[in-house]
């Protein structure tokens, strides 16, 4: 019995080479003429891979470009991701070659964001290889926030597909006489959006090769288009081990095969260590992470592996995905400005300067003239508005960077002053309590003080030039990290005022 499995392997690889080079099929979404064989749509990289590929919707890393492009406009700091993998591990069928046959997915893509836009750039290539076939994809992608108010995100990639059969005594041979022609390349295109409906949840949609490639050498033969449509939901599942959980699910359309996939994917030891599962037709899968912070660098590694195993597929030990991810935080630190409390500011601590004035005559005696300059009325305005004001830190949760509705008044109120007085700016500062490693804490801080900028950025349309953004981690505390109630003191963000020179 196990004799006949194997010899069913040898002939589904052989039955897929000769699909891939000379098949042809027909289409769910363009109709007659479409391969199923070309590009097959699990090249997933590794924590996709780990989470049974429901990553339409998840979409906030390098990975993003093989689901949906829009997720680059997600991603904050400089990334490139790489991964390795070894398919259908022991099978290793004999070809008609007389080789084995390894096959496997290799990948690596870079994310480039843009300061303070929510947009990013992105390049990526990925190659399926066996023993003498091989494909490769080149990908230029681009995203941007179109819509802030909902967090509506829209992408494109550019995509260069090629496949080659290396040559070789079997390749060159007799039987291949009729195809003089070794390789093919096509081009097409890829098109995602990704929206934030409520906290926490996202929904994604995303359309491969919506542009026909005729990759075909036996006449026309394209790539068929893939359509898929996900939500994904962060579960508010926290305590001072677990950090988060995320469900995602998504439907897919390839042609005539429709597949259902689901993941879960948790975080724990702040940040550190994550495990995943998921499920789809075709295989299950699971997978972990394990997350380095090198100190005293903006660089943090990662480090992916996933196992899946197939459904219809005998004799194998399954595929193995290794990947690491290295993101490097590329923002510098602004420079340095005096600043207040805004509740601390007085015009005492500022010069001002008056309009020089003609002194009046009157009765043929000078009169002492005195006139408020418009620097100074405008500063004495400012002033007046924020009298009453007194900041308050704006709190959150543990380990989280999600604004409560309660800093929404105060946060308001600050935007609207910096719409006002065009000399005016703000510096935030963002803390953290001492729970954690101190560099996911310093980690977390940045989150939060970023969290308070955009707010203000999206809601009142203030520039990026009026923000001071500053973290610090747990080394400021405002109360001993000894209970609990004090702890809470420190998981905050402080926002002062800074008023440059007044000018007309």
């Amino acid at each position: 019995m196990p004799g006949k499995k194997i010899k069913l392997m040898r002939r589904k690889l052989n039955l897929l080479i000769l699909l891939v080079l000379f098949g042809g099929g027909s289409g769910l979404i363009y109709g007659p003429g479409y391969s199923q064989a070309y590009f097959q749509s699990n090249v997933s990289g590794v924590r996709p891979a780990g989470m049974g590929e429901a990553f339409v919707a998840v979409a906030d890393d390098a990975n993003t470009v093989l689901f949906n492009p829009a997720g680059f406009a997600r991603i904050e700091d400089l990334q490139i991701s790489g991964m390795y993998s070894d398919l259908y591990s022991g099978a290793n069928a004999r070809l008609y070659t007389g080789e084995y046959d390894r096959m496997g997915y290799h990948f690596i893509s870079l994310a480039v964001p843009v300061l303070h836009t929510h947009s990013a750039f992105g390049l990526a290539w990925n190659q399926f290889n066996s023993t003498f076939y091989k494909e490769n994809a080149f990908t230029l992608s681009y995203a941007r926030r179109i819509w802030p108010a909902y967090g509506l995100d829209m992408g494109l990639n550019l995509k260069v597909l090629q496949w080659m059969v290396e040559a070789n005594e079997y390749s060159t041979g007799p039987a291949f006489s009729a195809f003089p022609n070794r390789d093919k390349m096509a081009y097409t295109a890829d098109v995602g959006i990704i929206a934030t409906l409520f906290q926490g949840f996202n929904l994604g949609l995303s359309w491969d090769n919506l542009v026909p490639a005729d990759v075909g050498i036996l006449g026309t033969s394209y790539v068929p288009g893939v359509l898929r449509v996900g939500g994904a939901y962060q579960i508010p599942w926290q305590n001072e081990f677990a950090d988060s959980l995320m469900t995602s699910v998504e439907w897919t359309a390839r042609d005539n095969i429709y597949n259902i996939k689901v993941g879960l994917e948790a975080w724990f030891l702040q940040q550190v260590l994550a495990l995943r599962t998921g499920l789809n037709r075709e295989r299950a899968t699971s997978g972990l992470s394990f997350r380095y912070v090198w100190s005293g660098t903006p660089l943090v590694l990662q480090f992916d592996y996933a196992f899946t195993y197939p459904f219809q597929i005998y004799d194998t030990w399954g595929s193995h995905r290794l990947g690491i991810t290295v993101n490097w935080d590329h923002r510098q630190p602004p420079p340095e400005e005096k600043v207040l409390p805004a509740a601390e500011v007085t015009a005492p601590e500022y010069t001002i300067e008056h309009e020089p004035m003609v002194p009046e005559v009157k009765d043929g005696h000078e009169q002492p003239p005195y006139q408020i300059s418009e620097r100074e009325r405008r500063l004495q305005e400012l002033l007046a508005d924020i009298k009453d004001y007194h900041p308050k830190p704006m709190l959150f949760e543990l380990g989280k960077d999600v604004l409560l509705e309660t800093n929404y008044p105060p946060l308001d109120f600050i935007g609207d002053l910096l719409n006002k007085y065009p000399d005016l700016k703000i510096r935030i500062e963002g803390h953290a309590c001492n729970l954690g490693t101190e560099a996911y804490n310093m980690e977390l801080s940045r989150k939060r003080a970023e969290a308070v900028q955009n707010y203000i950025r999206q809601k009142h349309g203030i520039k990026p030039e009026k923000f001071i953004l500053e973290f610090y981690g747990e080394s400021r505390p405002v109360a001993p990290n000894d209970s609990e109630q004090n702890r809470e003191k420190n998981r905050r963000v402080d926002i002062y005022l800074v008023i440059l020179a007044f000018t007309l």
